[in-house]
């Protein structure tokens, strides 16, 4: 007795999301050469999240295989910059039948909002993910000074 049925599974596996911009699979396939993992260059880029509260701005970055010695994270005028590197460490013996992680070195830049205190950046390494936090720059209300007129 057959536990599922096998063409049924394969189906269901080729199923995905309907899209209007989507007209086959083969233009889908296509479509994520240019996906969020490759930059223009072919080279991939690590997956971020970014959010805020009232004092920081927050961007997590997946760098999951990666040591902390093999990142660098510098600001240049108003860019945050984030270099690294993901080796690919071959096994002896080994015949790989598919590899999906991405390997290689890697730059994000980051623009920083007006908003930003780039003299107030912190960051953090733990568990494969990067955690970087930028200072809001404090604004004060403007005082009112009263001019005489003579």
């Amino acid at each position: 007795m057959r536990l599922f049925n096998a063409r049924r599974v394969e189906l269901m596996s080729t199923i995905r999301e309907w899209s209007p911009f989507i007209k086959s699979n083969n233009l889908e396939r296509y479509l994520r050469l240019f996906d969020y993992n490759f930059t223009e260059d072919n080279i991939w880029k690590p997956l971020i999240d970014v959010s805020q509260d009232e004092k920081s701005i927050y961007i997590d970055v997946e760098l999951s295989g990666i040591t902390q010695e093999d990142i660098k994270l510098i600001t240049e005028d108003d860019q945050l910059i984030l270099k690294g590197e993901r080796k690919f460490e071959r096994k002896q013996d080994v015949k790989y039948d598919r590899v999906e992680r991405f390997y290689g070195s890697f730059t994000r830049s980051f623009t920083l909002p007006d908003s930003a205190n780039s003299n107030d950046i912190e960051a953090s390494f733990e568990k494969g993910l990067l955690t970087i936090k930028i200072g809001k720059k404090i604004y004060e209300a403007p005082k009112e000074i009263e001019i005489k007129i003579k």
